[in-house]
């Protein structure tokens, strides 16, 4: 593989004597050598690029001064070093001025070959960081260039798909509260067909109470049972409906109470099981009375329902507080959930457990989940078949 071309230097210097000692001092060193005796031919050589100019201050057409200036002015050799030289007797202004007016270095006569040697190699060895350097800038130039149009397309697509989702959301919002009205309409108009099959099977068996007819007795309680089924479910739906529909009415509200009371409440679903309760001091929080004692409701209703057919049932119940936030924790010790199916539980018609195990509509989870979320809060439940189940949700504090 050949070697590179050696670098070029143009000495520009209208005494021969002076400039063939240039000349040959250059050459043994290594250099390529270009030649120019007035200021008006090295302007035009200096357009071959040459890698560095050595510039003598007195030139017959203009001066090293005005010659470097216009070197400078040009794009293209606006990077070549230049060595500007002159006699001994040059004022120290006129030297300002030489490297201010574009100079990179400055040399009197007599100037040693090594010395000039040594100020060659070190301009070039400048030139060529400098060259280094504005490669990098220009790469990095580019690279942000190229990277801030990638982020701009990036924030444009990002852009127009939260406006679709947006407008997405507001379209699946509109079409929930229609299907909640739709769903709160049809409950609410199910209701007294309902309570008019339960009256008239009612009316129907006191009728047939003369007649020994086991078949026809069989069929009563298939009615009542489905009719008593429905009643609970159409109740479940207008509860759940409310829930999102009704206005939250916030004020301080007694966890403790509400607790203390529904434990009374549920003292006859034991079935005069020994239910052990271990309740801790539980706090006020900051909402709807009336929505956050379903919220109790439901979770301790489960925790007894659930601990049915376990020999020693316990049901703990205890919060947790942050700065922003009150947690309150339902925990049993029942039959647990097997938690693949973790994110099911708060849908609405999600069951876990076969209904001939555990009664339920499938929605008391989800209302304590659309309970929560309108207050602000979170809610999530852990556990393992056979292991028990935790349940735990949070409240903002009051503002």
């Amino acid at each position: 593989m050949p070697d590179s071309a050696p670098p070029r230097v143009l000495i520009v210097d209208d005494n021969d004597a002076g400039r063939y000692v240039l000349v040959r001092t250059l050459r043994h060193g290594g250099y390529d050598v270009l030649e120019a005796a007035t200021g008006r031919t090295a302007l035009d050589v200096a357009r071959d690029l040459p890698s560095a100019i050595i510039l003598d201050v007195n030139l017959p057409d203009m001066s090293g001064f005005e010659v470097a200036r216009l070197v400078r002015a040009e794009e293209e050799t606006a990077h070549v070093p230049i060595l500007m030289v002159s006699a001994a007797h040059l004022s120290s202004a006129d030297r300002v001025m030489g490297l201010e007016g574009g100079a990179d270095a400055y040399l009197t006569h007599p100037i040693e070959p090594t010395v000039l040697l040594a100020t060659v190699r070190a301009l070039l060895r400048t030139q060529s960081a400098e060259a280094n350097l504005r490669e990098l800038n220009e790469a990095l130039e580019r690279t942000v260039a190229e990277r801030t149009t990638q982020l701009e397309e990036r924030n444009a697509a990002l852009e127009a798909q939260a406006r679709l989702l947006a407008r997405q959301k507001q379209a699946l919002e509109l079409a929930n509260q229609d299907l909640e009205a739709f769903a709160y309409s049809v409950s609410h108009d199910l209701r007294t067909p309902v309570r008019h099959i339960s009256g008239f099977t009612t009316l129907l068996r006191r009728r047939l109470e003369r007649y020994p007819d086991e078949q026809a007795h069989a069929y009563m309680n298939t009615i009542e049972s489905a009719a008593h089924t429905m009643n609970g479910l159409i109740e479940a739906l207008l509860t759940l409906s409310r829930a999102s529909r009704e206005e939250l009415r916030f004020e301080r509200v007694d966890v403790q109470r509400l607790v203390r009371d529904i434990q009374a409440d549920l003292h006859a679903h034991t079935h005069g099981r020994d239910v052990t309760w271990r309740v801790k001091s539980l706090p006020l929080v900051w909402g709807d009375a009336r929505l956050l004692r379903s919220v109790m409701q439901n979770l301790l209703e489960n925790a007894v329902k659930y601990t049915r057919h376990t020999p020693n049932p316990v049901i703990e119940v205890w919060s947790e507080a942050s700065v922003d936030e009150d947690v309150i924790f339902v925990r049993d010790n029942g039959v647990g959930f097997d938690p693949r199916y973790e994110h099911k539980l708060f849908g609405v018609f999600q069951r876990l457990h076969h209904e001939r195990d555990f009664e339920g509509t499938g929605v008391g989870l989800a209302n304590v989940k659309r309970v929560v979320v309108r207050h602000g809060g979170r809610v999530w439940a852990e556990g393992h078949v056979g292991q028990g189940a935790l349940f735990g949700f949070s409240l903002p504090k009051a503002p």
